[in-house]
């Protein structure tokens, strides 16, 4: 029983801390004492999320047995300068970033699971950073989204998640307009999974959402639009060609890919996907009705756009069970919409606040508990003795 009520109380104890932070701009104090409140207890959030993972089993999940311990052992036995010179020729074609983060790790604890815990506390940190960037005084939602959605999936496709987080996160200099400094974090990001390539679609595709002016090229609604429109059936149609030939092109140069091509034509499709686009789709509707702020509606066509590709993008496991990570860069849009949303109907938005965190909850308890999924349950730990 108490493996069954672990996670719902990880996630409530998490979801405090994060509420707390927010609220501390409501405390008494001056100016510092409110940041300061705010910072630590958003520390402790990220740092108690990030321990529960970093604690768990090693038999939990099949990327900690194929990856993380394989990695964590053959690169604390290289000095730095092997690390560029032979990370190829470790037995997995492990990415550089994911070995460099291994080798540190290695030069501060020597043990594992503290590899596990810096993994997921990067990853938690660059999410935080940008729900505090984009959904300030919400970052408590933005966090119970994660929880929900993702949490789950981290503890076990980490490498991925590492480049998604790191790519979320790149959003800031696409808003900015500093497609330079995109274009870097990008780059970082497919040092860790090389897939954070595809999301190199997040600035032309918010340009235009947001109305920027793309060069002398875009100077009219109808053509940003006709734009926008063919960027979008490119980004689908890479991702059904994906299920195939660019797989098993791809695997020629990632072996790690070989799991995909064996399983081409095995997936299957989900309702869970088409519920959720309905639910983006109602909140779009009701956030447009009631806020007329043209940059507030701006923002929340972004994360609405993106959010939908990623979850529609889902039910392309019917070609292969693993080629809804492709989409996985726009899926995670969904922490940010789930914040973003009616500042001006009180009622409407707790009401609509209430659903997603409902909808969040039957899809985790689904995905996770009933139907087993992303291999992390039940949760054991030997350290803390589950």
């Amino acid at each position: 029983m108490f493996q069954i009520l672990f996670y719902p109380l990880v996630f409530a104890i998490s979801v405090v801390f994060f509420w707390i932070s927010d609220r501390s701009a409501h405390f008494w104090g001056g100016e510092q004492y409110r940041y300061l409140l705010c910072k630590i207890f958003s520390a402790f959030g990220m740092l108690f999320l990030a321990s529960i993972a970093g604690v768990r089993d090693v038999t939990i999940g099949t990327d900690v047995k194929v990856y993380v311990i394989d990695t964590f052992e053959k690169v604390s036995q290289l000095r730095f300068t092997d690390i560029f010179i032979n990370y190829f020729g470790i037995d997995k074609n492990i990415p550089l970033g994911f070995a460099l983060l291994a080798w540190l790790c290695t030069r501060v604890v020597s043990d594992v699971h503290f590899f596990l815990f810096a993994i997921e506390l990067l990853i938690i940190f660059m999410l935080y950073v940008s729900a505090a960037r984009f959904c300030k005084g919400r970052t408590w939602l933005c966090m119970a989204a994660y929880m929900l959605f993702f949490y789950a999936e981290s503890m076990n496709t980490m490498k991925q998640y590492l480049a998604v987080a790191i790519c979320l996160y790149s959003i800031r200099y696409c808003f900015d307009k500093k497609i330079a400094k995109f274009i870097c974090a990008i780059l970082i990001a497919s040092q860790f999974h090389f897939s954070a390539l595809t999301a190199l679609v997040f600035y032309p595709c918010i340009l235009l959402i947001r109305g920027g002016n793309a060069g002398n090229i875009v100077r009219t609604e109808k053509i940003r639009r006709a734009f926008l429109i063919a960027i979008t059936l490119f980004i689908f149609i890479f991702g059904y060609f994906s299920g195939s030939k660019l797989v098993k092109f791809v695997a020629e140069y990632h072996p790690t890919v070989n799991w995909s091509v064996a399983r081409l034509g095995t997936g299957s499709t989900s309702i869970l996907p088409i519920i959720s686009v309905v639910l983006i789709f109602l909140i779009f509707i009701l956030s447009k009705a009631y806020n007329k702020n043209s940059d507030y509606n701006q923002n929340l066509n972004v994360y609405v756009y993106f959010a939908i590709i990623g979850w529609l993008g889902v039910e392309f496991t019917v070609i292969s069970p693993n080629i809804d990570r492709i989409f996985l860069y726009e899926k995670i849009f969904t922490i940010l919409l789930i914040p973003n949303i009616l500042f001006s109907n009180k009622l409407l938005e707790k009401t609509l606040q209430f659903l997603f965190l409902l909808w969040g909850a039957a899809y985790f308890s689904y995905l996770v508990i009933y139907g087993g999924w992303y291999e992390v349950y039940p949760y054991t730990s030997e350290i803390l003795g589950i």
